[in-house]
């Protein structure tokens, strides 16, 4: 347990997420953009090797879609990051 707490505190400084996230139950009282980056957290902390994600603009402010863009693209690498808007 010590170990997930350290890796999701560095992965919680890595998005730039408020540590007071954890404390919450999931996505309660969150707003939309924070219920997306806690759904790249998710990704950041099953390190899947590949991830499909829809519609991940969807009902995001123009702010929320910069950050949860720099998320992903954080969590990926920019070598390995391929989008398709279409």
């Amino acid at each position: 347990m010590r170990e997930f707490r350290k890796e999701l505190k560095a992965k919680m400084e890595q998005l730039r997420i408020d540590p007071e996230f954890a404390r919450r139950y999931v996505n309660d009282g969150f707003s939309g953009g924070e219920m997306k980056r806690a759904e790249i957290l998710q990704l950041a902390m099953l390190q899947p090797k590949f991830a499909i994600l829809d519609e991940t603009d969807s009902g995001l402010d123009a702010d929320a879609v910069r950050l949860a863009s720099q998320s992903i693209a954080e969590i990926a690498g920019t070598d390995s990051m391929t989008y398709d808007a279409t």
